[in-house]
């Protein structure tokens, strides 16, 4: 079943590539897991849905290898809880491909207040150039959801699906942020209509370790944790601040005693995503971490900080 979905959301050969290389079938395998998921939970969730929900089957494996668990069998998350995590959100926003009529921008609220945000989309060329963006404010009311066409954002036809195929394509991805009425940053979503960049390409990613440790300032936007030294050897979640020039697929990151706030995200250029690092026992110490994606040749460290400094 996972094989069939690998050639269907990805275009991908999962028999060959299999052959050839072992360890981007697993990748690969994990990824297309979540993306599943999340696509099938965000169409039960959007507000013309019948569905009243839905239910996990399995929460964690009973034994090492290839399991229906959202935590593997020592309790360590997957990359499909980073996907369920995100579309499941009390703030969430996700892309909905409607063929001929376009691509819907689903936004839900759970929270006990109305939210006041400010919606923005973009189509992406290669990955890296926004040939056409607008942003919209957006209301949604307490426990509500609320749903904008791209189309509509942006004020004409742009065939945001691909679906009408006029000639070739002008853009590869649809982009949409969310962000607070103060700027604060509270969720992206990413759209492939040629579906993901699954191909490794070479470009900039990079990750520093900001300063200050206040858990607060999670996904706080591009000026947040500006304060003291990071806390490198304690309770309280560093910050790690992610960027890139090119659009990055399957963002991870890795860092031995640390569990990333989001993992295996989409990462829009120009965008830097601020993840927390949260300690797995009192008193890690952090002693850096690598940060890479599904579609990029090579990989980006982070070095622990010297101390003493």
């Amino acid at each position: 079943m996972r094989d069939h979905y690998l050639r269907e959301r990805f275009g991908v050969d999962p028999g060959a590539l299999r052959r050839a290389d072992r360890e981007r079938y697993l990748a690969l395998s994990r990824e297309v897991s979540g993306d599943v998921m999340a696509a099938v939970f965000g169409e039960w969730r959007r507000g013309a849905s019948p569905c009243a929900g839905g239910i996990v089957l399995w929460a964690r494996d009973l034994r090492p290898g290839a399991g229906w668990g959202l935590l593997d069998h020592a309790g360590a998350p997957k990359v499909a809880l980073a996907h369920l995590r995100r579309v499941l959100a009390p703030t969430a926003l996700w892309l909905v491909d409607e063929g001929l009529n376009g691509v819907d921008v689903h936004v839900a609220h759970d929270g006990p207040t109305p939210l006041d945000a400010q919606l923005h989309v973009a189509l992406l060329a290669d990955g890296a150039h926004a040939i056409a963006e607008a942003t919209a404010a957006v209301h949604v009311a307490a426990h509500g959801a609320e749903v904008r066409s791209v189309e509509g954002l942006l004020g004409r036809f742009a065939d945001a699906a691909y679906a009408y195929r006029f000639g070739p394509p002008a853009h590869d991805a649809v982009v949409a942020t969310l962000r607070a009425a103060d700027g604060a940053f509270l969720a992206q979503a990413t759209h492939f209509p040629l579906g993901p960049p699954t191909e490794p390409t070479p470009f900039t990613l990079t990750a520093t370790l900001l300063e200050g440790s206040d858990p607060l300032t999670i996904g706080a936007g591009e000026n947040a944790c500006k304060s003291a030294n990071p806390n490198v050897e304690g309770s309280d979640p560093l910050m790690l601040a992610v960027q890139t020039d090119r659009l990055a697929w399957g963002v991870r990151i890795d860092a031995p005693g640390f569990a990333p706030a989001d993992d295996a995200f989409t990462l829009a250029p120009g965008i830097p995503r601020m993840i927390a690092l949260r300690p797995l026992a009192a008193g890690a110490r952090f002693a850096g971490a690598t940060v890479t994606a599904l579609n990029l040749i090579g990989e980006s460290s982070v070095a622990a900080p010297d101390v003493a400094a």
